[in-house]
């Protein structure tokens, strides 16, 4: 990621992840206003994608994490979470790098 760089994802539902970078200060924007930015599955993925590109960033300093409309995120959009798939759904690879001590 250049500086002064912007770019963003989303997912088919229109939810997303805005990034955007201005000399040493990156800013991550959480999108799903409709649900106060709660995280779908799909937006983990993205935010994984964004933090590897920020990751990269020479002389970046800080990363600020933001939500849009008002609200920072609610946490994880349940409604995609059924007993049947809970477990296989949530088993992706997150945002955090894998340290080798992960529980499953």
């Amino acid at each position: 990621m250049d500086t002064n760089d912007k770019q963003s994802a989303a997912s088919p539902s229109g939810a997303g992840i805005e990034w955007r970078r201005e000399d040493a200060v990156a800013t991550v924007t959480i999108a799903n206003p409709g649900h106060h930015n709660a995280i779908t599955i799909e937006m983990w993925r993205l935010l994984k994608k964004c933090f590897q590109e920020i990751a990269g960033s020479p002389g970046l300093r800080v990363v600020v994490m933001s939500g849009a409309q008002g609200a920072f995120a609610a946490g994880a959009d349940i409604s995609e979470f059924t007993p049947r798939n809970y477990c296989s759904r949530t088993r992706i690879d997150c945002a955090l790098p894998d340290s080798g001590n992960r529980r499953h």
